[in-house]
């Protein structure tokens, strides 16, 4: 018996049946109706205007969780200390953050349909996450991972075996446009990219905005990041995605670089907390089309065969080269103009330095004034915020690339080692938080102080979801801007 059918969630009844592929050859979307949404959600929304929706395309499936007290050896045999069984997938915990916070997701994915395929459906219906656009092909086994959490290192070990694979024939023009109906966001966890490159040009065309994750490089990731306007990755994906090996603050800067689209980028820093990168003032699509130019010409010369013509090459780089050289120099006179030092350059590592700095200093004044917050997770305070600097670790080409850029430093919110159950999906909770900032108008530097709480709160229990909250489970005051005053 397959380990799903075993699966408490197996057991769980569903509004209907996952209907199997009628004609032989495409499956069939799942036709259900919008799922009722959970009532604390409902109670908590303004009553005054619909939730904003938030579409996600990506990963779903099952998670079977062993906490154990340390890694096993190899060929070892040990007990587990819990055993949980439940919903997992990037994509599928991020929306199931954004639905208890208030919003209303709907999910783009594929599935099969067996006992895990519908488990995981009921599991999105109870939470609210809408699920008529899920693509279900019969005969397959859904997705599903063996995680390994380990208490004494504090690490989770991830097995994962994928679902059925998605091509873009499987969804129309017409189905794509009617998920993206009214949407506020369409998010992507960096996966299902083929589906993904078409749902994120149809998004654009109807300018809704776009977030990318990059957890790790994948195949076609790269061109799925180029139509982010928001890109959130994980710390070691700009070192692991650098096409040059460049590593740390040289590394974010040079897929800045290479983006020109992304308004801001997000890394999340474990228990250090995360940064941001935000343009003072996106590129227009002239310049965006004008830099990624720039990129494949470089990128062809430099792959470019011996026995190929190379000459064509060097004189498309040519003509590229002289729009370089015009920008620098407007770029050089615009420095020149600033000779006031307004806009310092300045190297990523010196800024965030300070501003780790800048934090540590405030947090100790404020526990001075107000007392040490016993709340748990505590309270996350201000998010610290450079002024506008160029950014110099990756070079003059980067550095005119990214543009004038201010950098955001957000703590985690600091939970004592006893208390940290597993910190599976605690990056998923943070991009949840940052997707509901988006959707709902709030600034990224408070969405990012939401998301440091969420993620904090998930971490108190085993496994993605549980210990995600519901809206009226968080301090009203992180839905709101941090209050100007100094401890």
């Amino acid at each position: 018996m397959p380990l799903a059918l075993a699966s408490p969630l197996a057991a769980r009844p569903l509004s209907a049946p996952l209907r199997p592929r009628r004609d032989g050859l495409r499956p069939r979307r799942v036709a259900r109706s919008r799922p009722a949404r959970d009532a604390s959600i409902v109670a908590s929304s303004s009553p005054d205007a619909p939730a904003p929706v938030v579409v996600g395309v990506g990963s779903a499936g099952v998670d079977y969780l062993a906490s154990v007290a340390s890694f096993p050896e190899p060929d070892a045999k040990l007990r587990t200390d819990a055993l949980e069984i439940q919903g997992g997938g990037n994509c599928g915990n991020a929306l199931t953050a954004v639905a208890r916070l208030g919003c209303a997701p709907r999910i783009l994915t594929k599935l099969s349909d067996d006992a895990a395929g519908r488990a995981i459906v009921a599991e999105f219906e109870a939470d609210g996450v809408d699920t008529a656009a899920i693509v279900v092909e019969p005969g397959k086994s859904s997705p599903f991972t063996y995680i390994i959490v380990d208490r004494e290192g504090a690490t989770r070990t991830c097995i994962h075996t994928p679902g059925p694979e998605f091509a873009p024939e499987e969804i129309t023009p017409a189905e794509i446009d009617a998920l993206l109906d009214g949407a506020a966001l369409c998010y992507f966890d960096g996966r299902l990219t083929e589906v993904a490159l078409e749902v994120a040009a149809a998004a654009r065309a109807n300018n809704i905005p776009v977030l990318v994750e990059g957890e790790r490089p994948r195949q076609n990731l790269e061109a799925l990041l180029e139509l982010g306007d928001y890109v959130c990755t994980s710390e070691n994906f700009p070192a692991d995605a650098s096409t040059r090996g460049a590593e740390d603050a040289a590394a974010t800067c040079e897929l800045l670089a290479r983006l020109p689209r992304a308004r801001a980028i997000v890394t999340t820093l474990g228990a250090a907390g995360a940064v941001m990168i935000r343009r003072v003032t996106p590129w227009g699509e002239d310049d965006v089309e004008r830099i990624l130019g720039e990129l494949d010409a470089e990128k062809r010369e430099a792959e470019a065969p011996a026995d190929e013509d190379v000459a064509r090459l060097r004189e498309e780089m040519a003509a590229y080269e002289d729009d370089v050289a015009f920008f620098e120099s407007e770029y050089s006179e615009s420095e020149s103009e600033s000779s006031d030092d307004s806009i310092p350059r300045v190297p990523l590592e010196d800024v965030l330095g300070d501003l780790m700095e800048d934090a540590m200093a405030y947090a100790e004044a404020h526990e001075e004034k107000y007392g040490k917050d016993s709340s748990v997770p505590p309270l996350p305070l201000r998010v610290m915020e450079s002024v506008p600097v160029y950014l110099t670790d990756d070079g003059a080409a980067s550095e005119a690339r990214i543009g004038p850029v201010e950098v955001f430093y957000a703590r985690a919110a600091r939970l004592e080692d006893d208390l940290v159950a597993d910190t599976t999906g605690a990056g998923d909770a943070f991009i949840g938080s940052i997707c509901h900032g988006i959707a709902t108008g709030m600034e990224l530097g408070d969405a990012m102080r939401l998301g440091a709480y969420v993620a904090a709160k998930k971490c108190l229990k085993l496994g993605a979801r549980p210990g995600l909250p519901k809206r009226d489970d968080v301090p009203s005051q992180l839905f709101e801007p941090y209050p100007d005053e100094t401890p």
